[in-house]
C-alpha cells in the first residue's frame, strides 16, 4: 500500500499550515541561520563531527530560545530532546540530513535511536486513515506527534524543511505523513542576506546616547 506525503512547498501553503502548527516560517528560519552559523564555526582541528555536533547544539537552543518565550516549553523525554507546544500537541526535534526540501525523502545523517523509533511508531498518525481519528483521540492527551526540523547543508547551499515522520527503521525515517519546505535549494543566498528574517526581539538597531561624565 503506497502512503502518499503530503508535501506544502507553495509560499501560502506554508504559512498557512505552520500558522496552524503555531509556528511561523521566520522563526524556524532564524533557527536554521544559527545552527548553520554555529556549523560553519568549527575548524580543521576540532573533532570531525563537530560542523553536526554544533549546529544539533544550537538548532536545539535556537528553537527553545524563540518558542519557550511564546508559551512553548522544553521536552526530554526519554532523554530525548524537544521543543513542545501543549495548545498545537506537537514537539519538534532539531536534525541534520543529508537533504532536504528535494524531491528525495531527508535521511538523517546520524541513525535514530530506539527511543526515538519508539516515540514515532507508537505515536505518529496511523498508516491507516480509517483508524486514525480514533486513535488520534485516545493518544491526544498523553502524547504529542512529532515534528523534525530537518536540515542539510551541501558546500553554501542550505535547505530546511519541517516533517512529521510516518516511522523509523533501521535507525532511519520510513516515510513522512507530511513535509513542510521552509529552505530550497538556490533559496539561502537571498535568505541568509535577508533581515527580515531576524525574529530577535532583543534587537534594537536605534542609537544609543552615551554620556562620559568626568571624576
Amino acid at each position: 500500500m503506497h502512503l502518499e506525503t503530503v508535501i506544502r512547498k507553495e509560499s501560502w501553503d506554508v504559512d498557512a499550515r505552520l500558522s496552524d502548527l503555531d509556528l511561523s516560517k521566520a522563526v524556524l528560519i532564524e533557527v536554521v541561520q544559527k545552527a548553520v552559523c554555529a556549523r560553519n564555526d568549527s575548524v580543521k582541528f576540532d573533532p570531525i563531527n563537530a560542523p553536526g555536533m554544533l549546529a544539533y547544539i544550537y538548532g536545539v537552543r535556537a528553537l527553545r530560545e524563540l518558542l519557550v518565550p511564546k508559551g512553548w516549553c522544553i521536552g526530554r523525554e526519554e532523554n530525548i530532546e524537544a521543543t513542545y507546544n501543549s495548545n498545537a500537541n506537537i514537539r519538534i526535534l532539531y536534525q541534520n540530513v543529508d537533504n532536504a526540501s528535494g524531491s528525495i525523502d531527508p535521511k538523517a545523517v546520524s541513525n535514530k535511536g530506539a527511543a526515538t523509533q519508539r516515540m514515532i511508531n507508537e505515536f505518529q498518525p496511523s498508516l491507516f486513515p480509517e483508524i486514525d481519528q480514533e486513535r488520534r483521540k485516545r493518544l491526544a492527551k498523553s502524547q504529542p506527534v512529532t515534528w523534525f526540523l530537518c536540515v542539510s547543508a551541501i558546500d553554501d547551499d542550505v535547505m530546511a524543511e519541517l516533517s512529521c515522520p510516518r516511522a523509523i527503521d533501521g535507525g532511519q525515517f520510513s516515510g513522512f505523513v507530511e513535509r513542510i519546505f521552509l529552505v530550497k535549494s538556490g533559496d539561502w543566498k537571498n535568505i541568509s542576506n535577508d533581515n527580515s528574517f531576524n525574529t530577535d526581539e532583543d534587537v534594537n538597531e536605534q542609537d544609543f546616547q552615551v554620556n562620559v561624565s568626568r571624576k
